[in-house]
Formats: structure tokens, sequence, C-alpha cells
């Protein structure tokens, strides 16, 4: 299984993919983003399984898994991390954190 996720980006969307999974988010003007999760028959049941025992609902565990590898992604890979840099968030949104999150792991140690 790869775990190599490529990005492709359009006006309207951004389309995460690897060889398991696409994950389209759709950029509207709303401020949530509608996203279309396409996955074979016996992951998606799997996922719901899932998530009914857990008792989660099944988007908010795969915008947790999501939001967490981007996270994770975004201090790894500096391509990512330039494209986080470069973008004006609203102050206190999750990417408006994550930006001032990466420029201060960024600033160099002044230890005297």
């Amino acid at each position: 299984m790869h775990n190599c996720w490529m990005i492709i980006c359009s006006n309207s969307y951004v389309l995460f993919r690897n060889s398991q999974y696409r994950v389209r988010i759709i950029f509207t003007e709303a401020f949530l983003k509608r996203i279309n999760f396409s996955m074979s028959d016996e992951c998606a049941q799997l996922l719901k399984s899932v998530c009914a025992l857990k008792g989660i609902n099944q988007g908010e565990w795969i915008y947790e898994c999501v939001r967490a590898d981007f996270h994770k992604r975004a201090f790894e890979d500096k391509q990512i991390q330039q494209i986080v840099l470069a973008g004006t968030y609203q102050p206190g949104s999750n990417a408006y954190s994550l930006k001032k999150s990466i420029q201060e792991a960024n600033k160099p140690c002044l230890d005297i």
C-alpha cells in the first residue's frame, strides 16, 4: 500500500489522491466546504462499522484523519509548508493557527 498523496488544484477544487482514496474538497463561499469522498465498498463498510463502534460520524473522522495528516505534512514537507505560509487566513481559524505554529517552529533559537 502506498501512502503517497498527489494534490491536483483547480480554481474550484483541490483533489488529494493516493492509490486507495480520493478526497475532493470543493471551494464555496460557505465556512465549511463540501467534500466528495470515494472508496471501495469494502473500505466504506469498514469505515461505517468502525465509526458506529466508536460513536463518531464518518465525516468527522475523515476530517480529523485528513487534518492530522495535513498538519504533519505541513511541518515535514517544505513544499506544503510554503503553500501554508503563502496563504492569508482568518485570525482564529485552523489554517491561521497552523501558519503561526510553522512560523514559530521555524524561528531561530537565540539561547544565550
